[in-house]
């Protein structure tokens, strides 16, 4: 369940269409209650959610559960006078709850003045025109062709569908990087996934992003896009 986060674009279209005000918010299963909106101040920043509703603590953490920086990129957790408790499935409990806050799934950025900006699911969703897309299925197709060594898809912020599928690849040795390569990549993944899944974006990189154990860090990638879009 849940719906799209309101894009800057649909905001800014409905307020020269309608003349009216459209106050965005957030709520979780968990918290049973919106707790970000914002309808809090009254204040509108087209492609940022709100701050935190009375009565709730929301902050961004990172890997460590520390708070990070305004602009930072991280988890988002929150706390209040609401909640519920999965008292019939204790290890949900656990992944859902933790040191009294809620962990809310959602990998956001706050500014300074405490409005959220929701970036990504936390396991990886792509949430593009209505759809959900895993990353996995299309990295898998992209590294069946012949140039390609490695590849990553993130969700990239998108004013008019939410979010558009990007592909980082990197090209095996001795492959030179061309835009004729990229329209290749993508006809190669027609009839391997869904045509809704086909990465609208494809950038070459040198290496990607991986952990000691060969993790893929699609959060390092989303990163980088964050810092450009700045």
């Amino acid at each position: 369940g849940g719906g799209e986060a309101l894009t800057a674009k649909t905001y800014l279209d409905w307020k020269a269409k309608f003349g009216l005000e459209l106050y965005e918010g957030l709520g979780t299963t968990e918290m049973m209650f919106v707790f970000i909106s914002a309808a809090v101040t009254k204040k509108v920043k087209p492609g940022w959610i709100g701050s935190a509703c009375p009565g709730y603590d929301v902050r961004v953490v990172n890997e460590n559960f520390e708070q990070v920086k305004p602009g930072e990129v991280g988890k988002m957790i929150v706390r209040g006078p609401t909640g519920t408790i999965y008292w019939r499935d204790n290890d949900k409990q656990k992944a859902a709850v933790r040191d009294g806050w809620c962990l809310a799934g959602d990998v956001v950025t706050m500014d300074e003045d405490g409005y959220v900006q929701f970036l990504s699911r936390e396991d990886d969703l792509i949430k593009s025109s209505g759809y959900r897309i895993g990353p996995e299925e299309i990295e898998e197709a992209l590294v069946t062709h012949a140039s390609v060594a490695d590849a990553g898809v993130v969700g990239v912020p998108d004013p008019v569908i939410g979010q558009r599928t990007k592909a980082f690849v990197v090209l095996k040795a001795g492959v030179s990087p061309s835009e004729d390569l990229k329209k290749e990549l993508i006809e190669h993944c027609k009839g391997k996934i869904a045509i809704y899944k086909l990465p609208r974006e494809i950038e070459f990189i040198d290496a990607m992003p991986r952990t000691a154990v060969g993790k893929l860090l699609r959060r390092v990638l989303r990163q980088r896009e964050l810092e450009k879009s700045k």
